[in-house]
């Protein structure tokens, strides 16, 4: 067994889907059956935009059970993205949008702050304040946009590119924002002199984004990548119904530029990247949130059960599974003394005759400075073994 393929990095990368969030949740609940660990014990890196962020903040971060995640989701989820359902079918009026963004912004941020303040007891927790340990807390980074250009927002620095990519110096409700901030659904963050919006076109799929991460963090130099988890919402572009609203077009460009990224790693890693992404019976549903969440669950339940997918699961389960715990380092042993050698009875290196005492009766020989140290420790002029009075110490008048 190659121990260096086994202890490769492990990355889970999550895209972003409002509602469909639901999808990569019911995936990783899987997981959790099948291995006993959550999210945060089995990968090295967890990433994500839009709710993709959300849910790897929840999940690294926090390390929110997948248990609790979906019970704390689906409320969540409809309280946020209520308006886009009305009379039956999905609404993406613009002026709709416009409409709302100023309350559901607003609406977003308390609802984020009292889930962090739940789970951490601080609504202002910043991901500085959770660097990442190793086999406790994850690497998480979230993607968002600052002047057009991807910008990270993780829970480390030791980057090549730190402070000018991407930060930790930011709380988590922050950076939630920041990666959910899509056009006219939220408005865009100010953070200090600087605004950020979602990460957009380009980045709704972050496992690209997650191998380039990779080789910039310092610690990580020289390691191998051993499996890519990349987890879609079920989004599939060629299956909207959409009409021709801004809004519209967005999701439409998202879906594809998932499906790009997905096909271009699915050929250049066939066997480390791992796609799952849910590609019928969501997509192209309409009806009121819970009735929408509902056929989420059921269409992924499905999905999972199919047997090309059953034997991808268990292909990621393998890997996952198989990984071997690093050895401890062996502590460093004392040289041992040479035959020839003489050794203290106190500290055990070796000795010379010259600065050494040997006591008459046990025969056990010390250093000088080991036997002085012993006499004003313990006001006591025996020797430390036999507890024969020590004549060196009254010779010297110690």
């Amino acid at each position: 067994m190659n121990v260096e393929k086994n202890n490769g990095l492990r990355l889970l990368c999550i895209d972003g889907g409002s509602l469909f969030g639901i999808v990569p949740l019911k995936v990783l609940q899987t997981l959790k059956d099948r291995t006993g660990k959550e999210p945060h014990e089995l990968f090295d890196l967890i990433c994500g935009t839009g709710t993709g962020g959300i849910l790897a903040l929840l999940l690294g971060v926090l390390k929110v059970p997948i248990k609790e995640c979906m019970q704390i989701y689906e409320p969540f989820g409809k309280e946020m993205f209520k308006e886009v359902f009305r009379g039956g079918k999905f609404i993406f009026s613009k002026w709709i949008m416009k409409d709302y963004s100023k309350a559901r912004t607003e609406n977003f941020e308390k609802k984020m702050k009292e889930l962090i303040e739940k789970y951490s007891g601080n609504e202002e927790l910043r991901l500085e304040d959770v660097p990442p340990q190793e086999g406790l807390t994850p690497r998480v980074f979230v993607i968002a946009q600052r002047c057009n250009c991807v910008y990270l927002f993780r829970n480390y620095e030791d980057t090549k590119d730190k402070f000018t990519a991407g930060t930790n110096k930011v709380t988590l409700w922050e950076a939630a924002r920041a990666t959910s901030a899509i056009p006219t659904y939220l408005n865009p963050i100010k953070i200090g002199y600087q605004t950020f919006a979602g990460s957009g076109i380009g980045y709704n799929n972050p496992a690209e984004k997650a191998l380039t991460e990779v080789c910039r963090i310092e610690a990580w130099k020289g390691q191998t990548v051993d499996i890519i988890v990349s987890l879609g919402t079920g989004v599939i572009s060629s299956q909207l119904e959409f009409g021709t609203s801004d809004f519209e077009k967005y999701l439409v460009a998202l879906a594809d530029d998932c499906d790009r990224v997905a096909r271009d790693l699915k050929i250049q890693k066939p066997d480390l990247y791992f796609r799952f992404d849910v590609n019928q019976g969501i997509s192209g549903f309409r009806s009121d949130a819970q009735r929408f969440i509902n056929t989420m669950k059921m269409a992924t339940e499905h999905y999972l059960y199919e047997p090309n997918i059953r034997a991808r699961m268990d292909r990621v389960i393998s890997k996952l599974c198989e990984r071997k715990p690093k050895e401890k380092p062996k502590p460093k042993e004392k040289p041992k003394p040479k035959k020839n050698d003489i050794e203290c009875a106190v500290c055990f290196e070796s000795i010379n005759q010259e600065n050494s005492y040997t006591c008459a009766r046990c025969k056990k020989t010390f250093h000088t400075n080991c036997i002085v140290q012993w006499v004003f420790t313990n006001s006591s002029h025996t020797c430390p073994l036999c507890r024969h009075k020590i004549e060196y110490c009254d010779k010297f008048k110690v």
